[in-house]
């Protein structure tokens, strides 16, 4: 009756286990958009695509680099491995700073 939601089923002591949370959020997901094969990775998948292709066809002048807040939040080492993951997506936005640049 102790035991957390996620935690081990014999450990009450036991508060996380990932599967079983991915498990559960993978459900939800399913059941939210009636979808059988969708994920809770492919929302995160959707979210930080639309961020980077906005980040990238915008013209907005800002301090930071918005690469690099996409890539913190998406908990990537760095800039580089956000573009690398999700590059096939943005070939309009990578030719328009392309073609600007050139």
């Amino acid at each position: 009756s102790k035991a957390y939601l996620f935690g081990e089923s014999n450990n009450d002591k036991s508060r996380y286990r990932s599967a079983a949370t991915q498990a559960f959020l993978n459900r939800v997901v399913k059941l939210a958009t009636g979808y059988r094969r969708s994920r809770m990775y492919d929302l995160r998948h959707t979210v930080v695509s639309t961020q980077v292709s906005q980040a990238l066809m915008s013209s907005a002048w800002v301090d930071a680099n918005p690469l690099e807040i996409i890539a913190s939040e998406a908990g990537h080492a760095s800039p580089l491995t956000t573009i690398r993951s999700y590059s096939h997506l943005y070939e309009q936005a990578l030719r328009m700073n392309l073609d600007i640049a050139l």
